[in-house]
């Protein structure tokens, strides 16, 4: 080429025909090009703009000698090389053609690569060049597949687990590998970009595969794999029973540092040269149990120590309580830190104070009035104060005491919290009121003296045990707490009592005490006191007020009729009895005596309702002489009863109460001796 000779300007399209553009076509095959003619190979040149705009190709005068070797398929080197003439001389020629139609030229090789990964381009060794970007990823995901084989191996000294790369989603990442092979030579202007096209044919440009998967199933496929490497630590238990201290042996557990192993196996599986089977080593760590073995039988020892008798002491007095009561109180308590604490069970030390209280408890006595015969209040009988021991603070220290001896202290008694319990009636007010007090209401009942009653005793035994009785303000009246369980070492016998709704004459123990609880019921009554528990006869007995009879009825189990009332008036009310007997008639009195407060007490006349007649029958035995009549029945009507009570008090306040009665209806029966022969009319 003579470089004094001008250069005319030619539009070549270096893609669409390269042998015009100086490039040797390419073939399929590298190795099938021949040796270009000298004259053929193009000249080294330099491009410059002059000041007018124009554009001069300069010629080396000497240009390089040829050297040319067909080149090694197939290697990346290679497919440059297969490109250097063609593309050489393309450039050489789009050089030239800038001084004219240089974009135009630029342009057409631009548009047929638009959309297309650029020659010279790999990923990993695979060519990807002229490929769209799916296409590409196709190839890369098909060329890799073998990525998503493979497994973990998780191995413990033990064991081992296995965990395969499809659990979580290990493969090649295609689309990024695509993206990536897109982005080469796409910096800078359209010039800069054509330049670095051809950079990439010449010396190729080899994309990295990388790894795609998800961490977060890569860490739960972990936690679930190192399960069967892990086991809780057990402790030891103590526990302290009726028999003995029992002691359960703990274990040892294992752990893992999941943290570690997750790392190691991201690490290794986010390498894309991974081999197929990744082994990971796994060191078990073991837990200590929080309470071990050895500890448990300190524990136990500890537990013998706090399992000896106590004794509650208050002064001079003491009570004890055995080991055999003192060893299910003990709980043992691990903390957690391989410890154990000691503690009582507060209860069950209160329910075996509840068996000392009738020897440490103590009932206040009230003060009393010393009465004349005739009734009148001549002096006063000081009163005592009671006590009762405080359980929740005796139990306390109790257990504090018990608990100590864990700990090497002995400790063989505690004291006794005891509260004294002052009597409702004081000697002191009782010396203030004596003076005042005045008879408020009475009561008399006549009996029949004799077998029925026990000759009077089941009548006026309860009425001893009553007298001088003092209420004070706001205390109920219990007839069987104050009388107690009647028996005949107390003095009482059998008397009559209505069995089935007929009449028994000596079928009950204390029978006829009933005519003591309607006298007192009455007395009590009349002085306007708050009524409480009270029933009527089975049948209404003439001796007592309609409507006004109270019975009451006890057994061992503990059931029965009581009759109870209540102090509510704001003095003490002193109970006085009486008895005597005139002929074959007893006699009971009650009289209440109060400091006088106004009040005025008036009684209704009985309403009566729904009577039922009874009839008397008559019954002929051999068992009597002929024409001898005994009654063994009397007759009683059956009948409903009302009674108001009407309590008027000093402020002119007024109460009423209806007292109801339901009486039911028992046939008399008259027994006659018959003759032994012929009839009776």
């Amino acid at each position: 080429m003579n470089p004094d000779r001008p250069v005319e300007p030619v539009a070549v399209d270096p893609v669409a025909d390269p042998e015009a553009a100086g490039q040797a076509r390419p073939t399929d095959d590298p190795r099938e090009l021949s040796a270009p003619d000298p004259a053929d190979v193009p000249t080294v040149v330099s491009v410059e703009a002059t000041s007018d705009g124009e554009t001069v190709v300069a010629a080396d005068a000497e240009p390089p000698a040829p050297d040319w070797t067909a080149p090694d398929p197939p290697s990346r080197r290679g497919r440059g090389l297969r490109w250097i003439g063609t593309f050489t001389a393309s450039f050489v020629a789009a050089s030239i053609i800038v001084s004219s139609v240089g974009a135009a030229a630029i342009y057409g090789y631009r548009s047929a690569y638009d959309g297309r990964i650029p020659h010279g381009v790999d990923v990993g060794g695979v060519d990807v060049s002229g490929l769209d970007p799916a296409s590409a990823e196709q190839r890369v995901a098909a060329a890799f597949a073998s990525m998503t084989t493979g497994t973990i191996v998780l191995d413990a000294p033990f064991d081992d687990a296995r965990i395969e790369f499809a659990n979580f989603g290990r493969s090649v990442d295609a689309a990024a590998a695509a993206d990536r092979a897109m982005a080469v030579a796409k910096d800078g202007d359209v010039f800069d970009q054509t330049l670095a096209s051809a950079r990439t044919a010449i010396d190729g440009v080899t994309i990295a595969p990388t790894v795609s998967l998800d961490p977060g199933l890569l860490s739960d496929a972990i936690n679930r794999a190192v399960r069967r490497f892990e086991r809780p630590a057990r402790d030891a238990i103590v526990t302290s029973t009726p028999e003995g201290v029992l002691i359960q042996p703990g274990r040892a557990g294992l752990t893992v540092d999941r943290e570690a192993i997750f790392g190691a196996a991201l690490d290794q599986v986010g390498r894309a040269g991974a081999p197929a089977s990744i082994v990971i080593p796994v060191s078990p760590t073991t837990i200590e149990p929080a309470l071990t073995d050895s500890e448990a039988e300190a524990a136990r020892q500890a537990v013998e120590r706090m399992v000896q008798p106590i004794v509650v002491r208050h002064g001079e007095e003491s009570w004890r309580v055995g080991a055999a009561t003192v060893r299910p109180w003990i709980v043992v308590v691990p903390t957690g830190d391989g410890r154990v604490v000691y503690d009582i069970d507060r209860e069950q030390v209160e329910v075996a104070l509840k068996k000392l209280r009738s020897k440490i408890d103590r009932e206040p006595v009230n003060a009393a009035y010393l009465t004349s015969k005739s009734g009148r209040v001549i002096g006063v009988k000081a009163g005592r104060n009671g006590r009762t021991i405080d359980a929740p603070l005796t139990s306390e220290r109790i257990a504090r005491a018990v608990i100590s001896r864990a700990y090497g202290v002995t400790a063989e008694s505690a004291k006794a919290a005891i509260v004294a319990v002052e009597p409702k009636l004081s000697t002191a007010e009782a010396e203030k009121t004596a003076p005042l007090l005045k008879m408020i209401s009475s009561h008399t009942t006549w009996f029949p003296y004799g077998e029925r009653n026990y000759y009077g005793a089941n009548i006026w035994i309860p009425g001893r045990i009553i007298n001088g009785k003092v209420l004070a303000p706001g205390e109920t009246f219990n007839f069987f707490k104050v009388v107690g369980f009647p028996s005949a070492s107390r003095g009482f016998g059998m008397g009559g009592a209505i069995i089935n709704g007929k009449s028994e004459p000596t079928g009950a123990l204390a029978g006829g005490i009933c005519s003591n609880s309607t006298t007192l019921f009455n007395a009590a009554a009349k002085a306007g006191l708050k009524l409480g528990a009270r029933a009527p006869h089975y049948y209404y007995i003439d001796r007592y007020p309609l409507g006004l009879d109270a019975t009451v009825l006890f057994s061992s189990g503990g059931g029965g009729q009581n009759l109870t009332f209540t102090n509510d008036t704001k003095y003490p009310i002193l109970i006085v009895n009486r008895n005597w007997r005139v002929g074959s008639r007893g006699y009971v009195r009650y009289e209440m005596w109060s400091v006088p407060n106004g009040r005025k007490v008036r009684f209704s006349r009985p309403i009566v309702k729904n009577i039922r007649p009874a009839g008397t029958d008559v019954l002929y035995t051999s068992a009597l002489p002929p024409g001898v009549s005994r009654q063994e029945e009397s007759a009683h009507d059956g009948m409903d009863v009302w009674v108001t009570r009407t309590v008027t008090e000093a402020n002119g306040k007024v109460s009423k109460l209806t007292i109801y009665s339901h009486y039911r209806r028992v046939d008399g029966l008259i027994l006659r001796g018959k003759a032994a022969t012929g009839d009776n009319l």
